[in-house]
C-alpha cells in the first residue's frame, strides 16, 4: 500500500534500516514480495528466480536495497540470520543477497546466526557443513 502510494524503499530510519531490512529482521516472509518486486534483473544476469518469477539473480535494486546496511553493517540477509528466519534468509538468498557480506565487527551471516543459536541456518549458508 505505502509502496503504491510513492513511499521511498530506500529510506533508512535513525538507526539505518530500510523497510526490507524490518522485514526481514521481524520474520515477515509476506511483507518481503513488494519490496523485492522493486528489484529487477541486472543487465547479463539470469532473468528468472528460483521460484520462476521475474528478476532476482543478481538483481539490482533501488537504493541498494537488498544489500542495505543498518548501522551495525548489517544487510537485511544478517539481520534474518541472527533472528534465525530461514525462511526469509531463503527468499533473500534467491533474491540474490550476498551470504558473504560482513557486518562492522567482521562477522559473516552463518557467524551471526551460529553466534544466536540458529545452527540450522549454517547449512543454508553452506559453511563448514558437513551432512
Amino acid at each position: 500500500m505505502l509502496l503504491d502510494a510513492g513511499a521511498d524503499a530506500g529510506r533508512a530510519d535513525k538507526d539505518g534500516r530500510t523497510p526490507l531490512a524490518w522485514a526481514a529482521w521481524s520474520g515477515r516472509l509476506h511483507a518481503l514480495a513488494p519490496l523485492l518486486a522493486l528489484c529487477r534483473t541486472a543487465p547479463g544476469a539470469n532473468a528468472t528466480r528460483s521460484d520462476g518469477g521475474a528478476g532476482g539473480g543478481g538483481a539490482a535494486c533501488p537504493h541498494g536495497v537488498l544489500e542495505a546496511r543498518d548501522k551495525a553493517g548489517r544487510t537485511p540477509l544478517a539481520l534474518a540470520a541472527a533472528r534465525g528466519h530461514a525462511d526469509v534468509a531463503k527468499r533473500l538468498l534467491a533474491w540474490g543477497a550476498d551470504a558473504g557480506a560482513r557486518d562492522r565487527t567482521g562477522r559473516d551471516v552463518a557467524e551471526l546466526a551460529r553466534r544466536a543459536g540458529h545452527a540450522e541456518l549454517l547449512e543454508l549458508f553452506a559453511v563448514g557443513v558437513t551432512v
